[in-house]
């Protein structure tokens, strides 16, 4: 009887012992154990059991409300999911001596617990701290103009650093936005006016000049195009007159024979360049006394005409 009681407590301390150890971890955390001060294990989500009074679960409490959660009444809950810290604004001073606010948003993930824990104090803290030395750093290193203009740039700038800052503690820096960068100094505005203005007026004085010179090589290439193609016509023109003069020339030479017809083409360009002289009022044309090459002219042209067949018949 004695025994079965025995047996029956152990049974009863051993099932209190089970249900005080066990210790479920929802999805996305994990739980890190501490045996005897030191650390000892990481539970993570499924079944897991604790030993009461040997094994210690971490508190997180002083890392606030950020990246944990209660558990059992213990902020032990370490999450695994992505964070997100949103910087209070800062002053910073730009690298043309502008005095700025400027905030950004961290979004970032716990990769190795064990070292978010135990490789830095406090560590949202320390991240959010890290991504406004970092940011003050980017903004030093623009002007006011680039800084509100280049903000995708130094945003990369920010995540390439915080990157390699908080690798040692574990996390993973997913992207950074900064999220307002406003002047702070007296006279800024007037002065971020002005310069917008010049800045306006620069871009606008390069595009009016690359309009210009576009034009003008335009107007050139048609030009140039336009010349080709009076120069191209010429030379066709060119060559239907020498072919029609070659052919009238052939055919006067099978009706007079070669010596007349030259003596024909020659009296004809005689004539055209005393024609072409006489254009000019200033010009003084001395014809010579005998006139042969008139008088040769007009005697073939007239056997021409009077030959039966090349009279010269009256248009109806």
């Amino acid at each position: 009887m004695e025994f079965i009681l025995l047996a029956v407590i152990a049974a009863v301390l051993l099932l209190v012992l089970l249900i005080r150890s066990y210790y479920p971890v929802p999805q996305s955390h994990v739980v890190l154990i501490e045996r005897f001060g030191q650390f000892h294990r990481t539970i993570k989500p499924g079944i897991n059991f604790v030993l009461p009074a040997i094994d210690q679960v971490v508190d997180l409490g002083d890392w606030g409300n950020i990246a944990n959660k209660v558990h059992r009444g213990k902020r032990v809950l370490m999450e695994m999911a992505e964070q997100f810290t949103n910087t209070e604004p800062r002053a910073a001073a730009t690298k043309d001596n502008v005095q700025v606010e400027v905030d950004a948003s961290v979004y970032w993930q716990i990769i190795d617990p064990v070292r978010a824990r135990y490789e830095v104090d406090r560590l949202p803290d320390s991240v959010t701290d890290m991504a406004l030395n970092v940011m003050r750093t980017a903004i030093g290193m623009v002007t006011l103009d680039q800084a509100l203009s280049e903000r995708t740039k130094i945003n990369q700038y920010l995540l390439t650093h915080l990157t390699k800052a908080c690798d040692k503690w574990g996390v993973k820096v997913i992207r950074v936005e900064i999220q307002s960068l406003e002047p702070s100094g007296e006279g800024v505005g007037a002065a971020m006016l002005q310069e917008m203005a010049a800045e306006r007026e620069r871009r606008a004085a390069i595009l009016r000049a690359k309009g210009e010179s576009e034009a003008n090589v335009l107007t050139a290439q048609g030009e140039k195009e336009a010349t080709i193609v009076r120069a191209q016509g010429e030379a066709e023109a060119i060559r239907i007159r020498t072919e029609a003069e070659i052919g009238r020339i052939q055919a006067l030479a099978e009706r007079v024979g070669e010596a007349d017809a030259l003596k024909t083409v020659l009296s004809w360009k005689y004539f055209e360049t005393l024609t072409e002289m006489a254009k000019d009022p200033a010009s003084k044309i001395f014809l010579p006394s005998n006139g042969q090459p008139a008088i040769g002219l007009g005697a073939i042209v007239a056997d021409l005409v009077t030959t039966p067949e090349h009279s010269v018949k009256p248009t109806p």
